[in-house]
C-alpha cells in the first residue's frame, strides 16, 4: 500500500505546500497592491492575517469531514474553492473583496497540509510514516525559502498581480495532480450524527498518549520557529545593520540547516525508532537554550551581542527540529488511524495556534534587540526537552 508513483508523492508535496506559496509569495506584492487600491498599510497585512484566520478557523472541520466523507471529495471542494477564491483575489476591484477572498482562500487552503498528512498515514505506517513525513517537512520548509524569491521576480517582471495569478496556476495543478494520480485512501464511514464524531474522535484521540504528546511538541516547536519567522529579519537590519535585501538570504540559510536535519533523519530512521532520533533533536534544543540562555544574561548585563550567538543558537533549534517535527508528527498520527484526519487537523491548529502565539509574542517585545526574539525562542525549546524529558519518564510512547 505505501509503494506509490513518484506522482503520486509529487501530488502530496505540492498539496502540503500549497498554503506556504499562498502565504509566502504575496509578501513582496503587499506594498504595491495596497498603494493600487489606495489601501493602508494595515489594510495590506490584512492579506496575510486573514488568510491564516481563515487556515486557522478551517482545520478541524476538514479533518472531520475528511474522515467521515473521505479524503478525495473533501480534497477536491477545498481545491475548487481555493481556485475561485485565488481567481477572484486577481479581478477584485475593491480591497474589501480582496481580503473577503482571501479570508474564503485560507478557509480553503486548509484541505492541502491537514490532508495531505492524512494520506500519508492512510497510506504509510511506522518508519516509512516517519520518512514520508521528514520529507513532507522538508518540502514546507523549501516552499517557505522559494516562495518569497518566487513572488519577489514574478512581481519585478509582471506587477503585483502576479503572485495572485501563481495562486490560480497552483491550484489548478493540484486539483489536476488529484484526479490523475491520488486515489481514495479512507472509505467514508457512518458515524452517526457530527456531534457523535466529534465526541468519539475526541475521545480515542485525548485518550492515546502518544498523539497527546506528539502534538503538544510539535506545538511547542512550532512556538519557538515562529519567533525565528517574525524576529530574524528585523533583527538583521537594526541590530546588525544588514542590508534590507540580504536580509531573505539570511533566513534561507537558517533554514537550511533544518532541511538537512530532517533529511538526515529521513536515512536514520532505516537504523533507529522515532523517539530516538527525538532524543537527538532534543541535544540540539537543550544546545539553544545552553547558548540562547547565555546570550540574554550577557544583554542583561548591557554586553553587546555578537551576531554569532544568535546564529549559534537558531542553528541548534533548526537541527534539532529537524529531527523533532517529523518524527512528533508521525508519532501523533501513527497509532490512531482511523481518524488520521482529525488528529491531522488537531495537529495543524496545535502547529500554528502555538507559532501564531509564539509570533505575536516576538512582535510585542521587540525592542530593536536580538532579546524579544531569543526569549520566545528559548522559552519553546526549553518547554520542548522538558516535554521529551517527560517521555523519557513517563513512557507516553512505547516503540
Amino acid at each position: 500500500m505505501s509503494h506509490r508513483s513518484p506522482a503520486f508523492y509529487l501530488s502530496l508535496i505540492l498539496t502540503i505546500s500549497l498554503s506556504v506559496i499562498a502565504i509566502d509569495s504575496i509578501i513582496p506584492a503587499i506594498p504595491l497592491l495596497t498603494h493600487a487600491f489606495g489601501a493602508s498599510a494595515s489594510q495590506g497585512q490584512l492579506t496575510i492575517g486573514l488568510y491564516l484566520a481563515g487556515y486557522s478557523l478551517g482545520q478541524i472541520p476538514v479533518g472531520l469531514a475528511a474522515d467521515r466523507y473521505g479524503r478525495l471529495p473533501v480534497l477536491f471542494a477545498g481545491m475548487a474553492l481555493f481556485t475561485v477564491m485565488s481567481l477572484v483575489t486577481v479581478l477584485a476591484n475593491s480591497m474589501e473583496l480582496l481580503l473577503i477572498a482571501r479570508f474564503l482562500q485560507g478557509v480553503a487552503g486548509t484541505v492541502g497540509p491537514v490532508l495531505a498528512r492524512a494520506v500519508i498515514r492512510d497510506t504509510h505506517q511506522g518508519p516509512n510514516l516517519a520518512r514520508m513525513m521528514a520529507i513532507m517537512v522538508t518540502a514546507l520548509a523549501a516552499g517557505a525559502m522559494v516562495a518569497p524569491i518566487l513572488g519577489t521576480v514574478l512581481v519585478m517582471l509582471s506587477g503585483w498581480q502576479a503572485p495572485l495569478v501563481l495562486n490560480v496556476v497552483v491550484g489548478v495543478a493540484v486539483l489536476f495532480l488529484l484526479w490523475r494520480f491520488v486515489p481514495e485512501t479512507h472509505q467514508a464511514t457512518d458515524q452517526g450524527n457530527v456531534w457523535q464524531q466529534v465526541r468519539s474522535s475526541s475521545r480515542l484521540f485525548f485518550t492515546t498518549p502518544a498523539a497527546v504528546w506528539g502534538t503538544v511538541l510539535v506545538g511547542a516547536t512550532f512556538f519557538a520557529y515562529f519567533s525565528i519567522a517574525t524576529g530574524l529579519g528585523s533583527v538583521l537590519v537594526d541590530y546588525y545593520h544588514f542590508p534590507a535585501d540580504v536580509v531573505g538570504w539570511g533566513f534561507a540559510a537558517a533554514v537550511v540547516f533544518y532541511m538537512a536535519s530532517a533529511q538526515w533523519g529521513r536515512v536514520m530512521v532505516k537504523r533507529h525508532n522515532k523517539l530516538t532520533l527525538i532524543y537527538l533533536g532534543a541535544l540540539g534544543y537543550l544546545l539553544a537554550v545552553l547558548i540562547g540562555g547565555t546570550a540574554l544574561l550577557l544583554a542583561s548585563l548591557g554586553i553587546e551581542l555578537a551576531l554569532p550567538w544568535l546564529a549559534c543558537t537558531i542553528v541548534a533549534f533548526l537541527c534539532g527540529m529537524g529531527l523533532i517535527f517529523a518524527n512528533a508528527s508521525a508519532i501523533t498520527l501513527d497509532p490512531i488511524p482511523q481518524i488520521a484526519g482529525y488528529a491531522a487537523s488537531l495537529l495543524g491548529t496545535a502547529q500554528m495556534g502555538l507559532g501564531t502565539l509564539g509570533a505575536m509574542l516576538t512582535a510585542l517585545l521587540y525592542r530593536q534587540h536580538p532579546a524579544s526574539l531569543l526569549v520566545v525562542m528559548v522559552t519553546g525549546a526549553a518547554v520542548s526537552v522538558l516535554l521529551i524529558a517527560l517521555q523519557k519518564r513517563c513512557r507516553f510512547v512505547t516503540e
